[in-house]
């Protein structure tokens, strides 16, 4: 399996929601991805392209991680939920590192040795990503007429700053394909409020000599007693047992609702499921899913939950 390394670079805000509209994260998970490659593969190439992607997914093809943030020359990934032993931390370095939701992807083994003693300064290049923005916006009632304001929260990214995926792929031709198909993701947008032109990018893919492919190329290819996951992810009823057994991990909630392409939908929500996020620890790895989400038997909707393991142990 091959590693390519695409960058985002918005030109628009992006409203990547939590819950409300009221607040943004400033990345998207995997499985967002997933459905959004999958509408434009509908779209380009009808219901046999979109299956072709489903079934690369599938059979492990191709998978790929959440969104994570660069600035500059500087690629992050998240954070490991593992406890990790130093003398070298100060009570301000603990705090710092508490706080500290990414680590420079070229200082992670440093961390995971316990050797890392910059968490403040890391910190402080997240801030430099972009600026949250506020907007108040309102809904006319046509039966009432009464005007109901609510809040829109934003994010807009820095000139030098924006989000990149991991793909690993077992061949050229699926490689090219994402890539074509996730370039009509950045025209369509991602995220919440497309309509209003929020979550556009260009797509520049990483020259196959930068250094931080042969970052991750390592964190891949090594073997160690302790994996962690870039992309969010689920194991499936026969792998739980098993991937949790001594695992450090978060879990999250999400549903929401279908998107307007899927026009013939019957529901317009989607079944709750239950991931592990990106960050998460296993010392047992499995192969996780595409979950059905659909409360409509016969339009499925895909969700994404592969998981994408580097490797973060001796």
């Amino acid at each position: 399996m091959k590693i390519k390394i695409f960058r985002l670079q918005f030109n628009t805000p992006v409203h990547f929601g939590i819950g409300n509209l009221d607040d943004s994260d400033i990345v998207f998970k995997s499985d967002r991805l997933f459905s959004a490659l999958l509408i434009e593969a509908f779209k380009k190439y009808g219901d046999s392209g979109m299956k072709e992607l489903l079934e690369n997914v599938k059979s492990n093809k191709v998978i790929f991680s959440d969104s994570m943030p660069y600035y500059e020359n500087e690629y992050y990934a998240p954070k490991p939920y593992i406890s990790i032993k130093s003398d070298k931390k100060t009570d301000v370095n603990k705090k710092q590192i508490k706080k500290m939701k990414y680590i420079p992807i070229s200082r992670l083994q440093e961390f995971l040795n316990g050797d890392f003693t910059e968490a403040e300064e890391v910190n402080r290049s997240i801030k430099l990503l972009g600026n949250k923005n506020y907007a108040t916006r309102a809904v006319i009632s046509r039966e009432s007429g009464i005007t109901t304001p609510y809040q829109i929260t934003s994010f807009s990214f820095n000139r030098n700053a924006g989000l990149y995926i991991v793909f690993q792929y077992e061949n050229e031709n699926i490689i090219d394909k994402c890539e074509e198909l996730l370039k009509e993701v950045g025209y369509a947008g991602i995220g919440g409020k497309k309509s209003s032109g929020y979550g556009k990018f260009n797509v520049i893919c990483v020259d196959s000599n930068d250094e931080v492919i042969a970052v991750y190329e390592k964190l891949v290819n090594s073997d160690s007693t302790s994996k962690m996951t870039i992309s969010t992810c689920l194991p499936k009823d026969d792998e739980i047992e098993n991937a949790l057994k001594d695992a450090s991990y978060v879990v999250v909630r999400n549903g929401g609702f279908v998107d307007s392409t899927y026009e013939n939908i019957k529901s317009v929500k989607k079944k709750n499921i239950y991931y592990l996020t990106s960050g998460s620890c296993f010392t047992n790895t499995f192969e996780g899913d595409i979950y059905n989400v659909s409360f409509d038997e016969d339009n499925p909707i895909y969700r994404y939950a592969k998981p994408f393991f580097i490797n973060v142990g001796k």
